[in-house]
Order: structure tokens, then sequence, then C-alpha cells
């Protein structure tokens, strides 16, 4: 025995049915794409912060060799010079015996 629809509705209902799984499904995919899209925003900004970090440092770094390059190199000719004079008084010690 047939249960009693209403005339017209029996052809309406698959296409309700698909309205129902497609509509769920765009949601669905738009859902899970907007979280995709705010994950991604969120690794770009945190990779932005990194590389601007990443340069400071290295700025920071060849001002730090710069400035301590030229200390050693202060130190260094003062070195040669205690050299040459610890081997001028070493030449002289050697002569003497």
């Amino acid at each position: 025995m047939k249960a009693h629809m209403v005339p017209g509705l029996t052809h309406q209902v698959p296409h309700m049915i698909e309205t129902v799984i497609l509509g769920g499904g765009s949601w669905l995919a738009k859902f899970i794409g907007g979280r995709i899209a705010k994950e991604w925003r969120g690794i770009k900004e945190t990779l932005g912060r990194i590389e601007s970090t990443a340069k400071v440092q290295a700025e920071n770094h060849l001002t730090t060799i710069q400035a301590n390059t030229s200390q050693t190199n202060v130190l260094l000719e003062k070195v040669v010079d205690n050299q040459i004079e610890l081997n001028g008084w070493l030449k002289g010690r050697a002569s003497r015996e």
C-alpha cells in the first residue's frame, strides 16, 4: 500500500535531498577552506616576523664584527710591537752571553 503523499511532492523530494546534500557539502567546504586560509595567514605572518628578526640579527652581527675587527687590528698591532721589542731584547741578551 502506498503512503498518501501530496501530488508533485514525490518528484521534488529527491531534489530537496540533493539540495540539502549539496548545501551541506558547500558549507563544509567553505568552513574547511576558511580554516585553512586562516592557518595559512598565521603561518605567513610568523614567517614574516622570523624574516625581519633574522635581518635585524644579521645587521647587528655585521656591525659587531666590523667593530670587533677594528679593535682586533689595534690589539694585533700592539702584540706585533711587543713581539718586536721582545725579539730585540732576546737578541741583545744572547749577544751579551
